[in-house]
């Protein structure tokens, strides 16, 4: 998959189960791309994407390890991206 479109599945993620499959598929491509310029680029353009995810219902008080969320879960990284249950405490 080029990085144009992994970029698009990204933004038009409809809902979070949308935005994990796009973001894992994104992991998938960069680790299995040759190593120089071609993943070096593409895990630069995902690291900038990861800062401005989409999201769905309302902000957590704290965002620190929280790329996404919608009104029940937290999209995180722990040892992969996974949703986890929200917690706003």
């Amino acid at each position: 998959m080029g990085s144009d479109k992994i970029i698009n599945k990204i933004n038009s993620a409809d809902n979070l189960d949308q935005l994990l499959a796009a973001v894992r598929a994104a992991e998938t491509a960069y680790l299995a791309s040759p190593n120089g310029f071609v993943a070096a680029s593409l895990r630069d353009c995902l690291e900038r994407i990861y800062c401005d995810l989409p999201a769905w219902g309302p902000a957590p008080a704290d965002t620190e390890e929280v790329y996404s969320w919608d009104a029940i879960r937290y999209l995180v990284w722990q040892n992969g991206w996974q949703l986890v249950p929200r917690s706003d405490d």
